[in-house]
């Protein structure tokens, strides 16, 4: 990426020299991993990305792997809201670069294999397992199509949340008050995995109303209303108690129940290596 010219320079390969061949120009593009089957059968790999200049001409580009397609897409992004000869220093970014992340990119890496591989990557084997335990208990009380519904929307935020963490529009520092309000909702889910008698579904509902209304606050400037609403729909439909009470109280999901207290179990014991406190 050539930042002088504010765009990606391609070279011509002699036995005596490289030459400049062209630029592809970034300044107002829009780039995104490739979800068209046909586009992705012209290219032979799932790392391959399209951009799509202010101009209208498109260009494929293929990755050596998942993760270096994303950091190109990430730095290109970055490239892309700069103007020629503009100061180096960051400014606050536009929203016309907040709607081609939130409807460009993470869009398109939810339909793209590539982009679903990337996701499970970030999420691990065990938010993966927590995903299938809740379209487990979603499915036995309300079937097959209620839970892949809840299952896209659980996937499409984690899928805005990565992208945006990894162009830098949400920050560490931005996640610190989530993770305590996370940590306070995991322990009182894990009490009552663990222990019959400490069920709560008041108690559940209201720690995840604490995280579910900051999340919302925190993309609210980068997600559409109508995906907004939609992950309210799903939050407000997992805390329900109807739903609770099929998890905890239902014979039918005691396995899946034990299934949950033991993911979470491990994964407590791995990230904060001691015994669940309740976050102040």
């Amino acid at each position: 990426i050539n930042a002088e010219y504010g765009g990606i320079a391609y070279y011509k390969r002699t036995e005596t020299s490289t030459e400049v061949k062209g630029t592809i120009p970034l300044n107002g593009s829009i780039v995104a991993p490739i979800s068209d089957s046909k586009e992705l059968k012209k290219s032979f790999t799932e790392c391959a990305f399209c951009i799509t200049t202010s101009s209208g001409d498109k260009w494929i580009l293929i990755a050596t792997d998942t993760k270096s397609m994303f950091q190109w897409i990430t730095a290109i992004n970055e490239m892309a809201e700069k103007k020629v000869g503009s100061s180096p220093i960051k400014k606050p970014r536009k929203q016309t670069l907040q709607m081609r992340v939130k409807k460009n990119i993470a869009g398109k890496v939810m339909n793209s294999k590539a982009g679903k591989k990337y996701i499970r990557d970030q999420i691990g084997a065990e938010g993966m397992a927590i995903i299938d335990v809740i379209k487990t208990v979603v499915r036995l009380k309300d079937g097959d199509k209620k839970a892949k519904e809840i299952e896209n929307v659980i996937m499409r935020t984690a899928v805005k949340i990565v992208v945006l963490f990894k162009n830098k529009d949400l920050s560490k520092e931005g996640l610190l008050a989530p993770i305590r309000m996370m940590k306070t909702l995991w322990s009182d889910v894990l009490d009552c995995c663990e222990m019959s008698f400490a069920y709560d579904p008041v108690c559940l509902s209201e720690s995840a109303t604490k995280l579910q209304k900051y999340f919302v606050q925190l993309l609210k400037p980068y997600v559409t209303e109508k995906n907004l609403n939609r992950m309210n729909e799903a939050i407000n439909y997992i805390k329900s108690p109807s739903l609770l009470d099929k998890l905890y109280l239902s014979p039918e999901c005691e396995k899946t129940k034990e299934q949950l207290g033991s993911i979470l179990r491990k994964l407590w014991d791995k990230l904060f290596r001691g015994p669940v406190q309740k976050a102040s």
